[in-house]
C-alpha cells in the first residue's frame, strides 16, 4: 500500500486490518456463492480520470471470473480477473484512489468507508438482494424512458444527435428511469380528479422535471402542470427555452427559492437534494399546501449533527466523523418521516438508487391518507429519540410552529 504522508504505524496497522476484513467478506461471499456485485467510488482526487469501478461475477470458458468495469471520465474499460487476482486488484484501490466500497451479497451488504484522514470503518446491513435469480447480469432492464427522438434529453445533454446515450451519462439515465419508476407507484396510491399541480423545488438542470412532465402527460395521459423552481437564472432561462421547443405548454420554470415560493395549491411537492434544513422548508411547504404527495431526497444534515456533537461529547460514536454523520442522517430523516406520519401521510424512507450511481441516494416519500392518527403517540416516539441523543429541536418543528 502506498502511503503518501507520514502516518503512525499503529494507524496503518489498524487501517490494514479493516481493509483485510472487508477483503475477507468479499472472498467469503465468493466461496459461499453469495456474491452479487461490488462497487468502488468516492474518488480521493477530484481530477482523477478513473471515477468508479464496478465488479460483477461472470462465467467464461475458463470458469467463473470477476469482470471489472473501469468507469473513466470519457470512456469505460473492461477486464476480467481470477478470484485471487481480483481481490489483489480491489485491495490496491481501497483507501488510495477510492474512499468507498460497497459489497452486495445475498446474505448481507457491506460498506467500507474512509474519511479524509483515512480512518476506515465497515458498516453491514440487510441484503439488497436475497436471491441470485433477482440479478441477471445479461438481462436488459425495462426502461420506462426511451431515447428515440427524445428532444429534451438531447438538449439537456444526455443523448447525442444519433439518439444514443452520451458516454458518462449512463448513470444519470438510470437515475431518471428509477425516479419515474418511483412516481409510477406513488401516482397509483392517490386519486386525482382535476389537473395535478406540481412544484419541483431546486429543479436544477431539469433532467427529472422534464421527464416527469413527459411521463405524466404522454404516458399516463394525466392533465399535469409542473413548475420548476431554482435560484440560478441561467438554468431557469435554459429550461424554459427547452420546454418551449418541446411544446410542453404546462411546464415552466421560475427563479426563486423554496422559502419564497408562494403557491399554496400544490398537489405534489418535490425537493431533491435540498441542502440541510432546505429539505424541512420543502416538507413544510408541502404540509402547508396539504399536498397529496411529498417527495424529498435530503442532502447534508448539519442542523442535527451540530447538536449531537455539542451535547454527546462523551459518546464514542463522535470520535469517528463518518459514523457521526451517518447517525445524524438517520435521526434527522426518521424525525422527518415521523412528523409526516403525524399529519396522516403514509411515509416511506428508502435508497432511491444504488450508491454506485449516486452517493446521495436516500429518498422520503409521503402520500396523504384519510387515516385517523394518534399524534401524541407519534410525538412521544420523537421525544424519546431526541432525548436519547440530547437533541433540543428539529428544524421542521420550528417551521410548523409545534413543540414536541
Amino acid at each position: 500500500m502506498q502511503i503518501k504522508e507520514f502516518v503512525p504505524l499503529q494507524k496503518i496497522k489498524k487501517m490494514t486490518e479493516i481493509i483485510n476484513n472487508f477483503i475477507s467478506k468479499i472472498n467469503s461471499s465468493l466461496n459461499n456463492k453469495e456474491f452479487v456485485k461490488l462497487t468502488l467510488g468516492k474518488i480521493s482526487d477530484k481530477n482523477a480520470k478513473l471515477k468508479n469501478i464496478y465488479v460483477r461475477l461472470i462465467e467464461v470458458k475458463e470458469g467463473k471470473m470477476l469482470s471489472f468495469t473501469y468507469r473513466n471520465k470519457t470512456n469505460d474499460f473492461v477486464k476480467n480477473y481470477s478470484f485471487e487476482d481480483a481481490l489483489k486488484e480491489i485491495e490496491k484501490y481501497l483507501g488510495n484512489e477510492f474512499l468507498s466500497a460497497n459489497l452486495f451479497s445475498t446474505t448481507f451488504d457491506a460498506e467500507l468507508i474512509f474519511n479524509k484522514k483515512r480512518k476506515a470503518a465497515i458498516r453491514t446491513k440487510k441484503p439488497t438482494f436475497t436471491d441470485l435469480s433477482e440479478v441477471s447480469h445479461d438481462k436488459i432492464k425495462k426502461r420506462i424512458l426511451t431515447t428515440d427522438n427524445n428532444i429534451y434529453l438531447q438538449k439537456l445533454g444526455i443523448i447525442n444527435k444519433e439518439w444514443k446515450i452520451i458516454p458518462g451519462m449512463n448513470d444519470k439515465f438510470k437515475q431518471i428511469n428509477k425516479y419515474i419508476e418511483v412516481f409510477e407507484n406513488l401516482i397509483k396510491q392517490v386519486k386525482f380528479t382535476e389537473k395535478i399541480k406540481i412544484a419541483d423545488m431546486g429543479s436544477g438542470k431539469g433532467y427529472l422535471t422534464f421527464t416527469l412532465y413527459d411521463y405524466l402527460k404522454n404516458n399516463l395521459k394525466i392533465n399535469a402542470e409542473i413548475t420548476g423552481v431554482d435560484l440560478r437564472k441561467d438554468l431557469v432561462e435554459k429550461c424554459n427555452s427547452i420546454a418551449k421547443d418541446c411544446n410542453f405548454d404546462d411546464l415552466d420554470f421560475v427563479e426563486g427559492n423554496i422559502k419564497g415560493f408562494e403557491k399554496r395549491d400544490i398537489d405534489i411537492l418535490i425537493a431533491l437534494h435540498a441542502c440541510d434544513t432546505a429539505t424541512d422548508e420543502a416538507i413544510f411547504k408541502g404540509l402547508e399546501s396539504n399536498a397529496s404527495i411529498i417527495v424529498v431526497a435530503p442532502c447534508c444534515h448539519k442542523q442535527i449533527r451540530k447538536q449531537m456533537k455539542q451535547n454527546i461529547a462523551d459518546e464514542p460514536i463522535i470520535n469517528y466523523g463518518i459514523m457521526l454523520e451517518r447517525q445524524a442522517e438517520m435521526i434527522t430523516d426518521t424525525i422527518r418521516a415521523l412528523i409526516l406520519e403525524s399529519y396522516a401521510y403514509k411515509t416511506n424512507v428508502f435508497e432511491f438508487i444504488s450508491t454506485e450511481h449516486t452517493p446521495k441516494n436516500i429518498m422520503i416519500t409521503a402520500c396523504k391518507t384519510d387515516a385517523n392518527i394518534n399524534k401524541e403517540e407519534i410525538f412521544e416516539k420523537i421525544r424519546k429519540l431526541k432525548s436519547q441523543y440530547n437533541i433540543e429541536y428539529h428544524q421542521l418543528e420550528n417551521f410548523l410552529g409545534i413543540e414536541i
